[in-house]
């Protein structure tokens, strides 16, 4: 996953990204993206992150939703 957003920094750039405790902290580590961090996964992260789709916010939550919605965010 970080690799696939490191790849897309550029496109990512404008957007606001949100990510559980660690994996924030990596993605902000690795590519220097400001990341919103929820709570840790097992803490209610999870939970926390699944509010978008209550608001119709796209999220990927696995590599493979990952590509698919940077594909999305590129041909814009």
């Amino acid at each position: 996953m970080i690799m696939s957003v490191n790849n897309s920094k550029d496109s990512l750039q404008p957007y606001e990204i949100i990510a559980t405790g660690a994996t924030g902290r990596m993605i902000h580590k690795k590519t220097g993206l400001e990341v919103k961090s929820t709570l840790g996964g097992p803490e209610g992260g999870d939970l926390q992150i699944r509010v978008c789709d209550v608001h119709n916010i796209p999220r990927a939550t696995n590599l493979a939703s990952a590509e698919i919605l940077l594909k999305g965010l590129q041909s814009k």
